[in-house]
């Protein structure tokens, strides 16, 4: 089992909100009939997506779809506010980072995570979860870290 320190916490951050935007643009263009994005009610139940040579096994539950690598098993697990790839919560972090060999638990994550947003570089979104902020934290006078706000449309 690999160990998880904060900073390959952050490049693991990246590397599965990348996953899900390139995961989530293959599953849009093998299901184009799919238009409702927030019940995903026209959504088939389970499938296949291929991504090069990678197949990822996916099923839906409830609001989200869950992706798993037919070769590796990794997981990537999208839940609410699926067509946004930047988002994650601490349950789907902890099962993206379990499936990548990583020693963690869900109070590890949810520490790191404290963490992060306490620097500026991870955002609580509402109860959608968490997003990773790009920008690099600036001081404010007060002294507290403050990253500025990210265009994202929502």
């Amino acid at each position: 089992m690999r160990k998880l320190t904060l900073e390959t916490l952050l490049t693991e951050f990246e590397v599965m909100t990348s996953t899900q935007a390139t995961l989530l643009a293959a599953f849009k263009t093998s299901y184009p009939a799919v238009h409702d994005w927030e019940l995903l009610l026209d959504c088939p139940n389970s499938g296949i997506v291929s991504l090069g040579a990678e197949n990822w096994v996916f099923r839906k539950h409830g609001v989200g779809l869950s992706f798993q690598n037919s070769k590796s098993g990794n997981v990537v697990d999208m839940h609410r506010s699926v067509t946004d790839s930047a988002l994650f919560d601490d349950w789907r972090l902890l099962q993206y980072l379990q499936s990548h060999g990583f020693n963690v638990e869900l109070a590890d994550v949810q520490r790191a995570l404290k963490q992060h947003e306490s620097s500026g570089r991870v955002r609580r979104r509402r109860i959608n979860g968490f997003e990773l902020l790009t920008s690099v934290p600036t001081r404010k006078t007060n002294g507290n870290f403050h990253a500025p706000s990210k265009s994202s449309g929502t």
